[in-house]
């Protein structure tokens, strides 16, 4: 049951477009119990690994659009899945 839900968000999730979402490619079951989602690499890794080297030399400002940049297309999901 929780599998086909999981298909079901990574068909509904490939779906979706935004200029601040990277697209989805396919998923894979080779990197645990669960499959992870796969998309381009990106040169800086993933947000999380780029705010563990840079956190401290970003300015307030870079941040804030760090922040806009996430909340763009979650705002953006949200109104599409619905």
């Amino acid at each position: 049951m929780a599998s086909q839900r999981l298909l079901n968000y990574f068909h509904v999730r490939k779906q979706l477009h935004h200029e601040h979402l990277l697209p989805l490619l396919g998923f894979s079951r080779e990197f645990g119990l669960l499959p992870g989602m796969v998309s381009p690499w990106m040169h800086n890794g993933s947000l999380t690994t780029y705010l563990e080297h840079h956190l401290t030399e970003l300015t307030i400002g870079q941040k804030l659009q760090i922040l806009r940049h996430v909340a763009a297309p979650i705002s953006y999901r949200m109104r599409n899945l619905q």
